[in-house]
């Protein structure tokens, strides 16, 4: 196995790839037949602008060149390779799909995964938020060697990794998801999947060494570039790639626990961008794993989230319960970022998410302590806005059908708040999160008729208020204003010029924190005052946190 250095050859540090900074070129690039630039000083062209990526493009192209030859015969070792143990497999149930639709979906699904698996983003800088660099991940890295691949079987972390992966377990997975309750499954699940060493294990080091990362740069502005946090956000999604883009194809998910690692580690690398600022290069890996979560079969799905396993004597047994947790608990998290997505994005779930919320046992409480019921009309929200665009050209009755289902969408809402109010709840910190979520789906509602004129002012000043009034309620001894990102942002932007103060010092609570730049909250505030200003220089345009995103150049997922 090539020696993991923290420097190699220009070429190598481009890529982000290991060197093994052999004289005088490396086995890196010479293996690739692409131009090794040496180990002296900076190149010219290494400037972070037009000659830069043009050099990259070029090492691009000879990398995919070189690729394409190897995946040619990797794809036909992989085929002798599965009719020679084709007959060997039996088929189950146990799986993510049911052997019959399997076989059904499963060339639709080749197809699926093999549009979708190369586009995992790699970052230039990956604490660089104001540079996207989105590409062909698979052809940039390179097909990972066999040697790395059975690091898997033989798994010794170092003491470095030891100590970033229970920051992560102690830290970061608590500060990721400060509802979860170890109650009735545990972390156990959490563990047993990272002590698997795969593209999880290296995600979730990469979200310690982030917030460790942060924490430093808020000491030393200078402390720009991290090696150790790009070798490991890097693995990630090397063997994420790896996973997803096997010659096999879908064969791959066959297996629960590659599904739900699959999984986990695009839930995890989502955050990772999220961390970094989210302002857009967590959209790939959203629409790269929630197309993989859209092939669970509902009754697998259904089965997972209800927790129901008779036995766990059996090793088998106790193997399926971490199953049943793992997926139990990321279900939900990946429905949580794509009903969330959709007001940055503007489209409409990409998950079933009104068949999702009905089920037994799927409960979003235990992830972002909102409960179902207004989830699903912050997804009825996005339907109703992308309905909105199509209005143009339409009939008055399009339009009054289109008015009589935002009517019920508030009626929805104020019915489960008086509810909530019924069941004399207002101790439970869930129901402060709900009703905080529902008075800002109310707000979202709002801008939505306003955008066609069909709302006035005065409405909107009363949401926010309503909103505002039960933030001030909530219990900040158990709830943090970096969990209601979602609620700030959009009720931030459409506050009137005697609101704003309020959501100034609230998001100033965040941004004094030492760790201020971890996570999404100055892009929340830049968003906000963006809406302001150009309300300020335009008071007879409508302008929400969409516009200003759109005129920001940013897509942000405010979770």
């Amino acid at each position: 196995m090539r020696s993991r250095t923290r420097t190699g050859c220009w070429t190598c540090r481009l890529r982000h790839v290991k060197c093994d900074a052999a004289s005088p070129t490396c086995e890196e690039c010479s293996t690739r037949h692409v131009i090794c630039h040496g180990y002296g000083q900076r190149p010219p062209w290494m400037d972070g602008g037009v000659k830069q990526k043009e050099e990259t493009q070029r090492i691009k192209a000879a990398v995919k060149k070189n690729f394409k030859q190897l995946r040619r015969q990797q794809v036909r070792a992989a085929q002798t390779r599965s009719l020679e143990t084709a007959n060997e497999r039996p088929a189950t149930a146990d799986g993510p799909l049911t052997q019959a639709k399997a076989d059904e979906e499963s060339t639709t699904l080749q197809k699926e995964a093999g549009a979708i698996a190369p586009h995992f983003p790699l970052l230039d800088d990956p604490l660089s938020v104001d540079f996207p660099f989105s590409d062909d991940l698979a052809t940039f890295l390179g097909p990972v060697p066999d040697s790395e691949d059975s690091t898997r079987k033989h798994f010794a972390p170092s003491y470095e990794e030891s100590e970033l992966l229970m920051y992560y377990l102690d830290r970061i997975f608590p500060m990721q998801y400060t509802h979860y309750s170890n109650r009735k499954w545990g972390r156990g699940w959490l563990f047993w999947l990272l002590n698997k060493n795969g593209p999880l294990y290296k995600a979730a080091l990469s979200l310690a060494a982030l917030h460790k990362h942060s924490l430093m740069c808020a000491v030393n502005e200078d402390l720009r570039h991290n090696d150790v946090l790009l070798e490991y956000h890097t693995s990630a999604l090397r063997g994420l790639q790896d996973f997803i883009g096997q010659p096999q194809g879908y064969a791959v998910f066959k297996d629960d626990e590659d599904f739900i690692e699959v999984i986990a580690c695009g839930s995890a690398l989502i955050s990772f961008e999220v961390f970094r600022g989210g302002k857009g290069d967590w959209q790939p890996h959203l629409q790269a794993t929630t197309a993989i979560m859209k092939t669970m079969d509902l009754s697998r799905l259904a089965f997972h989230a209800s927790g129901r396993i008779e036995s766990f004597v059996s090793s088998s047994a106790r193997e399926r319960r971490g199953i049943d947790a793992a997926l139990s608990f990321h279900a939900p998290v990946l429905l949580w970022m794509d009903l969330l997505a959709c007001a940055s994005t503007g489209n409409v779930p990409f998950l079933p998410y009104e068949t999702w919320l009905q089920m037994e046992g799927f409960d979003m409480t235990k992830i972002m302590g909102c409960q179902n019921w207004v989830m699903k009309a912050i997804g009825d929200l996005a339907v109703l806005e992308e309905r909105k665009v199509s209005l143009k050209g339409q009939t008055e009755d399009a339009l009054l059908d289109w008015i009589g289902r935002a009517r019920k969408i508030g009626d929805e809402l104020e019915a489960g708040m008086e509810g909530l109010d019924l069941r004399d709840e207002a101790n439970n910190p869930a129901s402060h999160v709900t009703r905080i979520f529902a008075t800002a789906a109310l707000v979202q509602l709002y801008a939505t008729r306003a955008s066609l004129a069909l709302s006035e002012p005065a409405e909107g000043q009363r949401s926010v208020a309503r909103v505002i009034g039960e933030i001030r309620r909530m219990p900040r001894a158990t709830l943090s204003i970096r969990q209601l990102t979602w609620p700030i942002c959009v009720v931030g932007s459409m506050a009137a010029p005697h609101q704003q103060a309020f959501f100034e010092d609230l998001v100033s609570e965040v941004l004094v924190e030492s760790d201020a730049s971890f996570g999404n909250c100055r892009t929340v505030n830049e968003i906000i005052r963006q809406c302001w200003d150009h309300r300020n220089l335009h008071p007879g345009q409508h302008w929400d946190w969409r516009r200003a995103m759109a005129d920001m150049g940013i897509c942000a997922l405010l979770i």
